[in-house]
Order: C-alpha cells, then sequence, then structure tokens
C-alpha cells in the first residue's frame, strides 16, 4: 500500500509506536459542520484490535495528550484546502520516555471534499486520494482506524475535537 501524506500522519502513531453516532446523525453532516480546525483529543483501542503495538500507542498518546501535547491537527479551510499539523513523527516509542515533541512538526498541504459522511482527502501533488467514512457530532470527529489503514488499525479509533 503507498502511504499518502495526508493520512502519514495517523498512520505515523502505529508505525512509530510499534508498529457513537447513528447512520442517520451522519447522514445531514454539512462542509460547515467540518470546517476549521481539529486536534486529537484521544486514541482509543477496542478489544477486537488484532495488532498488539496498538496498547502501547494508546499509552503513549493518552499520557501526552493529558499534558496538553499538541499531537495532530487538521486544519479543513473554507475553500477546500486542508493543512495538517503533526508531531508524531518526533514522539518516543519507549513508554518509560514520556516527552511532548518541542519545536518540531510535520505540515502537509492538501485538499478535502465532504459528501454526507464520506470525506475525500486529496494530495495535490500526486494527484491522489482516498475517500474514507466519518462520524462527526458537534465538535467531535471520529475516524476508526480501519478506514485509515486495516491492517494495522483495525479496532482502533481517532477522536479529534474542534478547537
Amino acid at each position: 500500500m503507498k502511504t499518502k501524506p495526508f493520512l502519514l500522519p495517523i498512520c505515523s502513531v502505529l508505525f512509530l509506536l510499534f508498529v457513537s453516532c447513528t447512520a442517520d446523525d451522519n447522514l445531514s453532516i454539512d462542509e460547515g459542520d467540518l470546517r476549521g480546525v481539529w486536534e486529537l483529543a484521544e486514541f482509543k483501542v477496542f478489544d477486537d484490535a488484532t495488532n498488539t503495538a496498538l496498547p502501547n500507542a494508546e499509552f503513549i498518546l493518552s499520557e501526552l495528550l493529558a499534558i496538553d501535547c499538541k499531537i495532530l491537527q487538521y486544519n479543513f479551510r473554507a475553500d477546500g484546502t486542508l493543512i495538517t499539523e503533526s508531531t508524531i513523527h518526533y514522539i518516543h516509542t519507549d513508554p518509560e520516555i514520556i516527552a511532548c515533541p518541542s519545536g518540531v512538526s510535520t505540515t502537509f498541504t492538501g485538499s478535502w471534499e465532504l459528501n454526507g459522511s464520506k470525506l475525500t482527502l486529496g494530495d495535490d501533488a500526486s494527484g491522489s486520494s482516498d475517500t474514507i467514512d466519518i462520524l462527526l457530532a458537534k465538535n467531535t470527529l471520529k475516524i476508526a482506524g480501519e478506514e485509515l489503514d486495516p491492517e494495522t488499525l483495525a479496532g482502533s479509533e481517532f477522536v479529534l475535537r474542534r478547537r
């Protein structure tokens, strides 16, 4: 699978750390509901997760989020531009060394389009795009891990909150 730059920050959670709404609620998602800045607030791992590295990632990310570490941010702009900023590449993978990366981040600029609960993220440089299902309720955006990478992130969920 070729990794898309706009998915890299989320997929990197797994690789660097070794690695709800009803359907009816989601039908009314409007682009205006998604516009704005969203930050990772929680990474959940469920009992059905098959990747044994996910609980370690969950622990490290929960510790960092508890100290208000900015790990992942999506800025969905009104003009269809997506700006992603991430410090995931700079997080220590050793659970004994929990430190928020400071002064470093990776930025990606691409595009986005929302059609119902289907979010299409585009890499303008390569011309590629991926479409994922999202759950959006007020100020909470949820993305199932298997939407991003069914092999390594199944059984996990990314929870972002509007900033």
